[in-house]
């Protein structure tokens, strides 16, 4: 697993399994989104077995209302458009109990794939989000 990345830092590539990099950074680029651990399992010969996996959470916490459409659209994405698209990923969503780090601070959401690359998610959730992601107006955007 690589090690926890603060939410106002800037990505550090050189840090992280190099076959996950394109993943993490597909995944900040929705708003209300940050990653903050990674793995790439067993790509390219990395822990043989282990399937990859992003650790994510929303920015802050609470999320906005951009960050929860970007929960919403990566829940539909990865639970259903995904798998008909040929992926083995999974989306859970975990969080410790409110002690360890505060109320409002602890939820965290992890996908995980076993049978395709990262980089060919990457791919996938930009393609997508290009063609059918859009966030809400709210009544001053009105």
């Amino acid at each position: 697993m690589e090690k926890r990345i603060p939410p106002d830092d800037e990505l550090p590539v050189n840090e992280l399994d190099p076959a996950i990099v394109e993943l993490c950074q597909a995944i900040n680029e929705f708003p209300g989104l940050r990653t903050y651990e990674s793995c790439q399992g067993f790509v390219d010969g990395h822990r043989l077995g282990e399937p990859w996996a992003v650790y994510f959470q929303p920015t802050p916490s609470p999320p906005t209302p951009d960050g929860y459409t970007s929960l919403e659209f990566m829940t539909w994405l990865c639970c259903y458009t995904a798998r008909d698209r040929g992926f083995d990923v999974s989306m859970e969503l975990n969080a410790p109990p409110p002690y360890l780090n505060g109320p409002g601070e602890c939820m965290y959401f992890i996908i995980k794939g076993r049978n395709r690359h990262p980089t060919e998610f990457a791919q996938f959730i930009r393609e997508v989000r290009g063609r059918v992601f859009c966030l809400p107006v709210g009544d001053d955007d009105a």
